[in-house]
């Protein structure tokens, strides 16, 4: 696997804001693989089956908040009880419409989420998160 290449997911149940964002990615000067969910469980139950595995945990986890069957806030929750003993850390960047100020001081004080990133997101700031990745590395 091409070290360079940045994995990402996305997780929201809006499959036109997915396509977006992955549109996005994808013009982005460096070599991505986007992984899709349309729910926090489907992504999840893949993180959970990888966490030794840092070749193949996402750099990147785009999450939006508001979702069926498991939300932003559900797959936080159970991603913090399996981080300790994950290969990396992702970076996670809440993507939601809402601007509500609870939830955005929610995401923030949560230690799993790096940055918090209004609907709808910019190919600048996709820019800058995959730009940060390659020059900065991760933590984990």
């Amino acid at each position: 696997m091409n070290m360079n290449k940045r994995l990402i997911s996305i997780i929201d149940d809006d499959s036109i804001c997915r396509m977006l964002v992955k549109k996005q990615i994808e013009c982005s000067e460096y070599e991505t693989q986007v992984f899709e969910y349309e729910n926090g469980h489907l992504a999840f139950q893949d993180l959970k089956s990888i966490t030794h595995d840092p070749s193949v945990i996402p750099d990147v986890i785009f999450l939006d908040l508001f979702m069926p069957v498991m939300d932003g806030w559900e797959f936080l929750d159970e991603l913090s009880k399996v981080a300790h003993i994950m290969a990396k850390s992702p970076q996670i960047y809440i993507l939601s419409t809402s601007i509500n100020v609870v939830d955005i001081e929610r995401a923030e004080e949560n230690p799993l989420v790096t940055g918090f990133i209004p609907k709808p997101i910019k190919l600048r700031q996709i820019q800058r998160i995959i730009h940060k990745i390659k020059y900065y590395g991760l933590t984990g």
